[in-house]
C-alpha cells in the first residue's frame, strides 16, 4: 500500500508540474530577439543613424534615451546588474548615481581627486571609486563616505565579484588585491611585477579576473594562486581594452591596429582577428546576446554575435561621437548601449542587444525594496568561497574519473635499495613471482595484475 500511494503521489505531482509549465508557456511565451531586417540586399545597417532608428521605436523606448553635456570629463559609466541604475565617474572628481527609469539623480557628489574607475558593489546602495590616492566606498542614498581603503593605494582599475562579495583592485605598482566586503578582510594580495595595467575586466561566469598589460600580454588571476593561471600573448602593442563572453570567450584590442576574439580552451591562436582605423579602442563590451561594442576615438562600432561562430567583417551598426568616446557598456535587459563621452554621457539604440528573459529570484529589473533586502540576505548566505574560483575547463574536471593514461603517467618512480649504484640487485622474474605481500597500490587497483611486490623495491 505504501508503494501504491507513493507512486500515486508521484504521478499527481508530475501532472501538476506539466499543467503549470503549459500555463507558464502560454502566459510568458519565449521572447524572440529583435534585430534590424533589411528590405533589400543592397541596404546597409551601418548607414542607419540614431535619428532614423528613433522614429521606428515605441514611446517607452524613447523615454529611456538620454544625452547630457557635462563638465569634468571624460566620463566612465557602469550599469547595475539589473540595469536599473547607472553610476557615472568623471575624471575631475564627479560621482553620480542615476535611476535610469526615472532619470532622477540619486547621488551627486564631487571629490577633490581624480576618479579613475567606478563600480557598484552587491547592489546599487553602495559603490566604490578608484581615486588618485586610494579607493573609497560611498553610500548611494546619502552620498557619505563609508570606508577609506588605505591598503588600496594608487588604484587605477576596480571591479566587484557579485557571487563572491570580493572587491578587486589593481594599483600602479602591479599589485592585485581581493577584499571581502562582507567581512572587511583582505583575502589575497598578489605582487604581479608587471607594472600598471591598461584594462581589467572580470568573467561574470567564472569569477576569473582578466588583466591587459602594456607589453601585449593578457593575464588571468584567481585569489588562491599568487601567479597568473594563464598568460596570452595577444598583441604586439599594449592591450587597450578587453571584455569576456560566457565562460571561454575573450575579446581584446591592442595598439597595433587589431582587435581579436579568443577561445581560452585553445589560446595559442585567436579565433578571428580584425583591423580598425583611428585611435586604439578605449573600451569593449559584449551584450547578453553576444554583440560586441567597440569605442575608439570618435567612432562606436557594434558587431553581430555571429563573430563567435563565423567571421563577419562588416559592423552591425556604427555611430559617430564628435566629442570622443571613453566608455561603452551594454545595458542589461535593454537594447541600449551606454556611452561615456569626453563631455558628457548618452545612449545608443542597438536592436537585439538585450535579453527579454530574466529570473525574478536572481537579477530582477523590476525588483522592489523588500525584494532587494531579501536578495541581499540570500546572496550573503549563498556566497561562494574565493578558493573555488578557477578556469572553466579546470572546473569541468572536478568530480570526474581520471583517465587510465593519466594514472599510468603519474605512477611513483621505482627505486632500488643501496648506496652504490653498481652493486644494485636487478629485478628478476623469480623475485616477482615469489612475492607474497601486495602493495597498497595493488589493493587500490591502480597497478596491473601482472605486477607484484618485491622486497628490493620501494615506492617513493
Amino acid at each position: 500500500m505504501r508503494v501504491r500511494s507513493k507512486l500515486k503521489r508521484t504521478r499527481e505531482f508530475k501532472s501538476a508540474v506539466k499543467k503549470q509549465l503549459d500555463v507558464y508557456s502560454y502566459v510568458n511565451p519565449s521572447v524572440e530577439v529583435g534585430a534590424i531586417e533589411q528590405e533589400t540586399d543592397e541596404s546597409d545597417n551601418t548607414r542607419l543613424s540614431q535619428e532614423e532608428l528613433k522614429k521606428e521605436v515605441d514611446v517607452g523606448t524613447l523615454k529611456k534615451l538620454f544625452d547630457f553635456d557635462l563638465e569634468g570629463g571624460p566620463f566612465s559609466m557602469k550599469p547595475s546588474r539589473n540595469g536599473k541604475h547607472v553610476i557615472v565617474g568623471g575624471k575631475r572628481g564627479q560621482l553620480s548615481v542615476i535611476d535610469r527609469t526615472t532619470m532622477n539623480p540619486m547621488c551627486d557628489i564631487s571629490v577633490d581627486e581624480s576618479v579613475l574607475d567606478v563600480s557598484f558593489l552587491h547592489n546599487y546602495t553602495m559603490f566604490a571609486a578608484a581615486q588618485r590616492k586610494c579607493a573609497y566606498i560611498y553610500d548611494t542614498i546619502s552620498g557619505a563616505e563609508i570606508h577609506r581603503l588605505k591598503d588600496h593605494q594608487m588604484v587605477t582599475h576596480i571591479d566587484f565579484l557579485h557571487d563572491h562579495f570580493l572587491l578587486v583592485s589593481w594599483s600602479e605598482g602591479g599589485i592585485l588585491r581581493y577584499l571581502d566586503t562582507s567581512t572587511g578582510q583582505l583575502v589575497a594580495r598578489h605582487f604581479s611585477k608587471m607594472g600598471p595595467c591598461h584594462s581589467l575586466r572580470q568573467n561574470a561566469s567564472t569569477g576569473v579576473v582578466h588583466v591587459g598589460h602594456g607589453d601585449g600580454c593578457v593575464s588571468l588571476w584567481t585569489p588562491s594562486i599568487a601567479e597568473p593561471v594563464m598568460k596570452i600573448r595577444s598583441h604586439y602593442g599594449p592591450v587597450s581594452a578587453l571584455a569576456c563572453h560566457n565562460e571561454t570567450y575573450l575579446v581584446t584590442a591592442g595598439g597595433e591596429g587589431k582587435w581579436k576574439i579568443w577561445d581560452l580552451r585553445k589560446a595559442n591562436a585567436p579565433m578571428n582577428a580584425f583591423s580598425y582605423r583611428g585611435a586604439p579602442p578605449s573600451s569593449i563590451d559584449v551584450s547578453q546576446s553576444g554583440m560586441i561594442g567597440i569605442g575608439n576615438g570618435v567612432r562606436v562600432s557594434v558587431f553581430s554575435g555571429d563573430n563567435f561562430k563565423t567571421r563577419i567583417t562588416s559592423p552591425y551598426l556604427t555611430h559617430q561621437v564628435p566629442q570622443g568616446v571613453n566608455t561603452v557598456r551594454f545595458c542589461p535587459f535593454e537594447d541600449l548601449l551606454l556611452l561615456g563621452k569626453c563631455n558628457g554621457i548618452g545612449t545608443m539604440l542597438v536592436p537585439g542587444s538585450g535579453s527579454g528573459d530574466f529570473d525574478s529570484l536572481g537579477v530582477n529589473p523590476f525588483e522592489t525594496r523588500s525584494q532587494r533586502r531579501e536578495g541581499e540576505v540570500r546572496a550573503l548566505i549563498e556566497k561562494i568561497r574565493p578558493d573555488m574560483i578557477s578556469l572553466p575547463f579546470a572546473i569541468n574536471t572536478i568530480g570526474n574519473v581520471m583517465d587510465r593514461s593519466v594514472i599510468e603517467e603519474t605512477k611513483p618512480v621505482k627505486k632500488t635499495l643501496g648506496k652504490n649504484t653498481g652493486k644494485r640487485r636487478a629485478l628478476t622474474d623469480s623475485d616477482a613471482n615469489g612475492a607474497k605481500h601486495p602493495t597498497k597500490l595493488d589493493k587500490l587497483g591502480k597497478l596491473d595484475s601482472d605486477q607484484s611486490y618485491n622486497p628490493l623495491i620501494r615506492f617513493s
